[in-house]
């Protein structure tokens, strides 16, 4: 049944005559498939937000600042207002039961 309907949605979008209203009709006598599809869609899509977002929270609660830190990102970009001498960086590693962070804090 599915091999039927994908070669049916083919003929559809090889007919170069094919136009909004053609697409509206067969949109209607088609509903059940097209919500089946955006099922699966989202079924795919779905869990690689949540597993990244999950590892993003886990790295997150095992970081901790001092007073007085910033967390900055380890590439700086050069806007050509500072200099190395002008804002010293220190750094902190930070070793979790896998792997090792870097941190670089102004």
């Amino acid at each position: 049944a599915k091999e039927a309907e994908l070669q049916l949605i083919n003929k559809i979008l090889e007919d170069s005559e094919f136009s909004p209203q053609k697409f509206r009709q067969w949109r209607k006598s088609n509903e059940e498939l097209l919500q089946d599809i955006e099922r699966q869609y989202t079924q795919t899509d779905s869990p690689s937000i949540d597993t990244d977002s999950k590892n993003a929270k886990d790295k997150a609660s095992t970081l901790t600042l001092s007073d007085g830190e910033q967390l900055v990102d380890a590439e700086t970009h050069d806007d050509g207002g500072s200099t190395e001498a002008q804002v010293p960086m220190q750094t902190h590693t930070t070793v979790t039961d896998e792997t090792t962070e870097n941190y670089f804090y102004i």
